[in-house]
């Protein structure tokens, strides 16, 4: 699913991982940020270790969760919010950075919220 070669040219970046343990990640000091699907469970683990989180719902109650947090409680930043199949195009790879770096502005008003709660 990464582009040949991603892993070898993002290794002194960052981490790509399978499964982990979300709550010990989460709660980690250099966590700064995540990115995630938008399940219920990994919002709420984001929102009690005070992680501003980027979100992609892609199905299901994800889409529905998203809007809460991005649009509701402003909590969240999202990717893309409406995942209609009659709007299913592929995202710029310009956007997702767009939006992470919109997440890791310290003087980003989301932030402050989630280290508010």
């Amino acid at each position: 699913m990464l582009p040949q070669g991603f892993l070898e040219q993002t290794v002194e970046i960052g981490r790509v991982i399978g499964l982990a343990p979300q709550m010990p990640l989460l709660s980690h000091l250099a966590v700064g940020g995540f990115v995630s699907h938008g399940v219920w469970n990994s919002m709420l683990e984001s929102v009690w270790c005070g992680i501003p989180m980027v979100v992609w719902p892609l199905g299901v109650e994800q889409q529905a969760n998203a809007f809460l947090l991005v649009k509701d409680f402003e909590m969240e930043v999202e990717i893309k919010l409406d995942n209609r199949k009659e709007n299913d195009v592929i995202v710029a790879a310009e956007t997702i950075e767009k939006t992470i770096k919109q997440l890791i502005d310290l003087e980003n008003g989301i932030r402050v919220k989630m280290e508010e709660h």
